[in-house]
């Protein structure tokens, strides 16, 4: 099964705005054991979204698409969904009436643009959204099926954890040619501590995809006997000759690198974000847990 996201908005374009919707739905998507085949964002451009739109339904399975669901005229996704569908844009009676209610019962005034978020594709699938205001909806075109949902964080959340991941579960289930995936969290083991980790797969899975943790593990690398000459290393992602001028203790680092983790980590905080072992007894609790 191919899933992929789609996400509107000119501000993800300009670097106003950081795509915190996209990592969220696809770390809950691995978790069931699939992943997303593509991302693409494209800007408030109607020709852009519909190409993009028109694009990927020939390509994918189920696809989620967010943002330019709103009530302003920079929100076209409802527009060039149904334009691309091929379908008049209808205005859903159900919706119209839950936004009025919800707009008096705040006392706030019921502008026009407001009835813009009650606009759907003629024969799209309508999900109430608990949280906000522009429903969901779902299309499905040619064995495709895409789901419509707002790029605010707090309404996209709900509605994917409530609506898309158990719709896209029942379709899971119904793939007989489905490829399991297992993420397991390695701490610089071995490969034939990997091969473990993947064994535990239902019988039949076809193939083997393992989600490395926080802590990295570069496959080439070494040791410095200096800062300055780690530092010097880390631009240029390898060291040379690792061996020389290496100090005792520096030996003694690399000895249990390639005893406790098969390979050799790095040790720049700015590079990897965590903090660089200084002692040999800080090396063993980093790699607990990790031995082949």
């Amino acid at each position: 099964m191919r899933i992929e996201v789609l996400c509107t908005g000119d501000e993800l374009l300009s670097g106003l705005t950081t795509d915190t919707n996209s990592p969220y739905f696809m770390g809950k998507l691995f978790d069931m054991g699939e992943k997303v085949a593509r991302s693409q964002t494209v800007g408030d451009v109607r020709e852009h979204i519909i190409e993009a739109l028109t694009s990927v339904r020939t390509r994918a399975d189920a696809v989620l698409v967010s943002g330019g669901l709103g009530p302003t005229a920079d929100d076209l996704t409802a527009e060039c969904a149904a334009e691309a569908a091929r379908v008049r844009l209808i205005e859903n009676a159900e919706v119209l009436a839950e936004l009025k209610a919800r707009f008096a019962k705040r006392n706030f005034a019921f502008t026009p643009n407001n009835a813009k978020q009650a606009l759907v594709p003629e024969g799209a699938e309508v999900v109430r959204n608990p949280v906000g205001t522009a429903p969901m909806f779902i299309q499905h075109i040619e064995g495709c099926t895409l789901f419509f949902v707002p790029g605010v964080p707090r309404e996209y959340r709900v509605l994917v954890d409530r609506e898309v991941l158990p719709r896209i579960a029942k379709m899971l289930e119904r793939d007989r040619s489905r490829v399991f995936r297992a993420a397991r969290l390695l701490k610089t083991i071995g490969r034939r501590s990997a091969g473990r980790c993947g064994a535990r797969l239902p019988r039949g899975a076809r193939s083997v995809c393992l989600r490395r943790g926080p802590r990295l593990v570069r496959r080439r690398g070494g040791v410095a006997s200096s800062r300055a000459e780690r530092n010097r290393g880390h631009r240029r992602e390898l060291y040379r000759r690792p061996d020389r001028r290496a100090s005792e203790r520096t030996r003694g680092r690399q000895q249990l690198l390639h005893r406790f983790g098969g390979g050799l980590r790095e040790l720049d905080e700015r590079a990897m974000g965590w903090r660089a072992p200084r002692k040999l007894g800080d090396l063993r609790r980093c790699f607990q847990g990790g031995r082949d």
